[in-house]
């Protein structure tokens, strides 16, 4: 039995990964397997990745996308496929849609380039469903500053940088039936209560 593929994506400070923590809790309570991943990162590669992307002082926009892309081959075969093989539940914070959202809404890379290098990385492979937790950019920064975390290299990017961000998730929301859209402004409990009702009608 193949297992059912999560995904979680939103500007920052949106709660997308307090929510994956939360539907991860949720699905092992009920007895399922869950395999709880992020990308970048979920791979020694992936997150020797992460770090540079995140942490390096300057990446120019197609080198930062083909380091998002090499990750995620990577992830998708030596994490993903073998857990959805066996039957286990994948949750993962950011995947093919964060791309389109970051590097073609932010970095106005050409999506024809954007779409057909990560066609090539994901190998077929799409999310059962992805959670995408919308938010005003305003209130991402605020909710970055209230958390007094050390912000990396795309968080300390411009207001006007993450609005474009939120303005390309809310486009793909309309086109993409994969995706479910959620105020990520409401309590946390009415959109984990939320976040279930969905998993559950999916299982």
């Amino acid at each position: 039995m193949k297992g059912l593929f999560i995904t979680f994506e939103g500007i920052e400070g949106c709660g997308k990964s307090t929510q994956a923590g939360f539907l991860s809790d949720y699905l092992l309570s009920k007895g399922r397997k869950v395999v709880m991943t992020r990308e970048p990162g979920g791979t020694d590669l992936g997150n020797a990745v992460r770090k540079l992307i995140l942490d390096s002082g300057h990446v120019y926009p197609v080198a930062e996308l083909l380091l998002f892309l090499a990750d995620r081959n990577q992830h998708i075969r030596e994490i993903i496929l073998p857990a959805l093989g066996n039957g286990i539940t994948v949750i993962c914070d950011r995947f093919y849609h964060s791309t389109f959202a970051y590097q073609i809404g932010g970095r106005k890379l050409d999506p024809d380039l954007v779409i057909t290098l990560n066609n090539a990385s994901i190998e077929g492979l799409k999310p059962d469903i992805t959670f995408l937790l919308d938010i005003p950019a305003e209130t991402g920064f605020e909710r970055k500053k209230k958390s007094d975390m050390k912000l990396d290299r795309i968080e300390k990017e411009t207001l006007d940088f993450h609005k474009s961000i939120r303005h390309y998730y809310l486009k793909l929301a309309e086109s993409d039936k994969i995706i479910k859209l959620l105020d990520g402004s409401q309590d946390k409990e009415i959109i984990l209560a939320q976040i279930k009702e969905i998993t559950d009608r999916m299982i």
